[in-house]
């Protein structure tokens, strides 16, 4: 049961890059799509049963805000890393929870793998934002 909330959880956050951006890439098209309030984002979250879940939805609530504030560029790629940065800051967190109170070996290793290749990855995104764009 804990690996289905953790999958869910785990879609919900690639799910949520899309929802938060205001936009739906559908075919190279953008389509507008309503913003939506904290207060109902929350409202689409599972019900929390443990410590560990309310930590993990945290995480996915910031991610989703600091999406939802982000203006965007027009630039694909410099969107792209721009919010793929917060993306990858609540994966970290939510494999955090899961290295710290997870049971399966196999799962707090994925969390592992999780933490140090996102982090890798974010470290790379920044070093490009600022070389190429200044930020």
């Amino acid at each position: 049961m804990k690996d289905r909330a953790l999958m869910g959880l785990l879609v919900l956050a690639g799910i949520g890059i899309g929802m938060v951006s205001g936009r739906i890439l559908d075919s190279g098209a953008a389509h507008a799509m309503p913003m939506m309030s904290q207060k109902s984002m929350s409202c689409h979250m599972p019900q929390s049963k443990s410590p560990g879940d309310e930590q993990m939805q945290r995480a996915m609530m910031t991610m989703m805000s600091s999406n939802r504030s982000m203006t965007l560029t027009g630039d694909q790629d410099r969107d792209f890393m721009r919010m793929m940065i917060p993306h990858h800051e609540a994966a970290i967190a939510m494999a955090r929870v899961e290295s710290s109170k997870g049971k399966r070996q196999e799962l707090r290793s994925v969390a592992h793998d999780i933490i140090a290749s996102q982090q890798k990855e974010i470290r790379q995104m920044r070093a490009w934002l600022h070389e190429w764009y200044g930020e």
